[in-house]
């Protein structure tokens, strides 16, 4: 089903972004969807995981809440809701919490969760390049043939490293597109992790993904998984702000790497949403 004119207008101020903790509520976008004759679409998101895979805080060595586990449980829940759901991450996803134990490990226990989960896809955050890319490329080769991974914005000899999008075909014939790009800062931090490879403008790379997604026959949705906050940090297209604002034909941006909890934001044509760090919430 192809979304135009109002249905698309709809569908960029309504797609049920369904905040766990905090939610808009489901039965009034259905409700509102039904009155306007459209497809509902689910869009649930984590960001900033940090190696929370079970709620237990190691480097405390206490229990706490959040984690891959309780996410595994709320995703069931809103899938069994409305099946036209697609999952995503938005990256800082392998460190933090002991996770860097088991990275020369043939299994990462939060490779292992995504895609028992069953996650769409998976956009790298900053601290994804923490270790090199050896060790990045072989802990997301753990599921290649079931999360897509994602980072449009990172180039090596003129050519991009890693996928720039995905679409996923729902069940009522809505097509979605997830493009994800990280903050282009991570030189800054884990220059001799990167060298030889070149981070780009984020904003300036979503357009040109847009175009090549319209090129290969298009979307109806146009999600963007971008880490990085709402307002700029340095400098270079890294505000989810100013990525909206150039983009009009974007509808939804999840944000990451700031660790805030920001609902429902708008910017462009697009809501902007940024589920809380370390599994606090499922977006």
């Amino acid at each position: 089903m192809r979304i135009k004119g109002n249905l698309k207008k709809f569908l960029a101020s309504a797609v049920a972004f369904t905040f766990i903790m905090g939610n808009l509520p489901m039965n009034l976008v259905k409700a509102a969807a039904e009155e306007l004759n459209t497809e509902t679409v689910q869009i649930l998101a984590t960001t900033d995981l940090h190696g929370k895979f079970v709620p237990y805080d190691y480097a405390r060595a206490t229990t706490s809440y959040g984690g891959l586990t309780q996410i595994s449980t709320l995703v069931d829940q809103q899938r069994e809701k409305n099946p036209n759901t697609i999952l995503v991450d938005n990256g800082d996803n392998i460190q933090g919490n002991y996770n860097h134990l088991f990275l020369n490990d043939e299994k990462n226990p939060m490779m292992l969760a995504m895609k028992d989960i069953g996650y769409d896809s998976f956009n790298l955050g900053n601290h994804e390049f923490n270790f090199g890319m050896d060790k990045l490329f072989k802990i997301t080769n753990q599921i290649k043939d079931n999360v897509k991974v994602l980072c449009a914005n990172l180039y090596k000899d003129g050519n991009r490293v890693i996928d720039a999008y995905t679409i996923k075909e729902l069940p009522n014939g809505i097509k979605v597109a997830t493009i994800g790009v990280a903050t282009p800062h991570i030189d800054k931090w884990d220059g001799p992790n990167l060298v030889g490879y070149t981070p780009t403008n984020p904003t300036e790379e979503v357009a040109k993904v847009i175009n090549e997604i319209k090129a290969a026959g298009g979307a109806d949705v146009y999600v963007v998984t971008a880490h990085m906050g709402f307002n700029g940090e340095y400098g270079k297209g890294d505000s989810a702000k100013e990525l909206a604002e150039a983009n009009p034909d974007v509808d939804v941006i999840v944000m990451g790497h700031s660790h805030e909890t920001n609902v429902n934001k708008t910017a462009g044509n697009a809501i902007l949403i940024q589920p809380t760090n370390n599994a606090g919430s499922l977006g």
